[in-house]
């Protein structure tokens, strides 16, 4: 007869004194004298974890595995690897519990359930696998034999890929790996960290109502009253859709002259709080949507930088050459769908990296040394000393060679960069197709043109400068940049097919005169660069402008 486990003694579980808790039951003997050993800990550059193992002396039963002791992510992730050699098997890979993995050339799929947490190789994935199908073959052998041949196939297809097949076997090289995980908290090694890895994708997607449930997340009011969930009901997502408000409420000052509260859930201790928002303009550029949030509770805080008003006809790159202190008080807004790099340190980050932010220069360096510190687990501490053995010099030292050793020298110019100890000019470029971001003029210049735009009580003094360190070119978006931000799906006019008028709302907007654009624009606007269309007026913006019309 098993015991309850001696909660009493659990201590805080740390590197030199584990949390052990005695007297647990045994899923194989069903005893209860097992031993459970709990070690909370973080894994370098990733997030915390709860290694578990537990043993019986009674039957000599084992077993160990991973928890993760961090938040469920605001967004599900999906990372897809092309498997093209041997040396991809040896790919480490975070498993949470919620995760699935899925191989589309066998059309086979490893749901949640059937691998618990863990931290592994893409080689310990297939096997583990593979070893799963095999304990029930002997079974299968008797009552259907045509199902223990098919499954047999798989069996023999996964070892394959694991890399244990015969070298005159046909190659099984290239094949696909999706890793799936609504909650977030699944990982896939880059061997090109911090740059993109040409056979490594990785994507972040809105959970439905029911992957909420899936991992732990309580339904919504409107779906418990219906008994069900459906995904296609957007009052069964946890996130409700704003109530509908007249027409009469839908003012033109609505939100940017008062900052709008309402009532949200933290997402770190589930207590009720209050999200602030306002919507702002930022001269000559376009309207923002920002988003702030502070837990009285938890003290958990967080902001996001939202661009408003409609899609322009173009995407943006612009780069910001850094020659100077005086640069990195630049002010910067960078969208959620824009990209970053720096050609000076070969860094290079997709299309939607960091989030919004709206932050300076120096904020924004500091925020990629953050991020790129915390965003590679196997790129320092044991982790990767452990994985890349084959590395190893003479007394356990890196060779110049190991992408260790590559990684740290990576963090430490880019350090010196956000410290402002880089030796040369740099140039920032961020390109942004919704063209969402925006860098301000250096802050002594920024100051004078407030003050001057301040005495004469418009944005005129803005109207002549020109930016030299600053080029911003203008570019037409690609199908897939389109498929991927959901352009190519919207249709707001004629959908119900009834009609053929054009009222003009399916077309995308020119850019902000920011750019040397051809923007019409009449004299009834406060803002010149929000003026309506008028008739023969073509004025031009930017560099090439001589004068703009009042």
């Amino acid at each position: 007869m098993f015991g309850v486990p001696s909660l009493d003694e659990w201590n805080e579980g740390n590197e030199d004194n584990m949390s052990t808790i005695l007297n647990c039951l045994c899923p194989a003997c069903g005893g209860g004298n097992a031993t459970t050993i709990c070690l909370p800990t973080k894994v370098p550059f990733f997030r915390e974890i709860i290694v578990m193992a537990l043993s019986c002396p009674d039957c000599n039963f084992k077993n160990s595995e991973v928890s993760f002791g961090g938040e469920i992510q605001v967004k599900g992730v999906r990372s897809t690897l092309t498997v093209s050699s041997r040396a991809d098997l040896n790919r480490q890979v975070i498993k949470s519990d919620s995760c699935s993995i899925h191989i589309p050339s066998l059309e086979f799929e490893i749901p949640p359930i059937t691998q618990r947490g863990a931290v592994t190789t893409v080689e310990g994935v297939l096997k583990k696998a593979a070893e799963g199908l095999q304990e029930g073959q002997a079974q299968r052998a008797v009552q259907d034999i045509s199902l223990f041949s098919a499954i047999q196939k798989v069996i023999d297809s996964l070892m394959a890929m694991a890399g244990e097949g015969d070298e005159d076997d046909d190659s099984p090289f290239p094949y696909e790996l999706v890793v799936d995980d609504p909650a977030g908290n699944s990982y896939v090694e880059s061997f090109s960290a911090p740059g993109t890895d040409p056979a490594l994708s990785t994507a972040h997607y809105t959970r439905t109502a029911n992957q909420d449930m899936s991992i732990g997340l309580q339904p919504t009011a409107q779906a418990i009253a219906d008994g069900a969930i459906d995904d296609s009901n957007p009052m069964h997502k946890r996130t409700e859709p704003s109530a509908l408000v007249d027409e009469e409420d839908r003012a033109d000052k609505l939100g940017r002259e008062e900052v709008m509260s309402f009532p949200t859930d933290c997402p770190s201790c589930r207590k009720a709080t209050t999200t602030n928002m306002c919507v702002t303009n930022i001269p000559h550029f376009k309207e923002i949507i920002i988003m702030s949030l502070d837990c009285e509770h938890c003290a958990y805080k967080s902001n996001e930088i939202k661009g408003g008003g409609a899609i322009p006809k173009f995407g943006t790159k612009v780069t910001l050459a850094v020659t100077g202190p005086d640069d990195f008080g630049r002010e910067v807004l960078k969208s959620d769908t824009a990209g970053l790099s720096i050609p000076e340190l070969e860094l290079e980050l997709e299309e939607g990296s960091l989030d919004g932010l709206y932050t300076t220069v120096e904020g924004l360096l500091n925020k990629l040394v953050k991020n790129m510190t915390e965003a590679n687990p196997f790129a320092a501490g044991d982790s990767s000393k452990k994985h890349h053995t084959n590395n190893d010099a003479e007394g356990g030292k890196f060779t110049e060679d190991s992408l260790h050793v590559k990684y740290e020298k990576f963090l430490s110019r880019l350090s010196k960069l956000a410290e402002g100890k880089w030796d040369t000019d740099f140039h920032i470029e961020i390109n942004d197709p919704l063209s969402n971001s925006f860098v301000g003029p250096p802050p002594s210049v920024a100051a004078r043109l407030a003050i001057e735009a301040e005495k004469v009580s418009s944005t005129a003094p803005y109207d002549d400068y020109v930016d030299p360190g600053l080029t911003i070119v203008e570019y037409t978006r690609s199908q897939d940049q389109d498929d991927i931000l959901g352009i190519s799906d919207l249709k707001t006019e004629n959908y119900a097919g009834d009609e053929v008028a054009d009222y003009g709302t399916d077309k995308a907007t020119d850019l902000s005169d920011r750019l040397t654009n051809v923007h019409k624009r009449g004299p009834d606007h406060p803002n010149v660069f929000g003026k309506p269309e008028v008739e023969d007026d073509d004025t031009e913006y930017g560099n090439d402008s001589v004068v703009w019309a009042t």
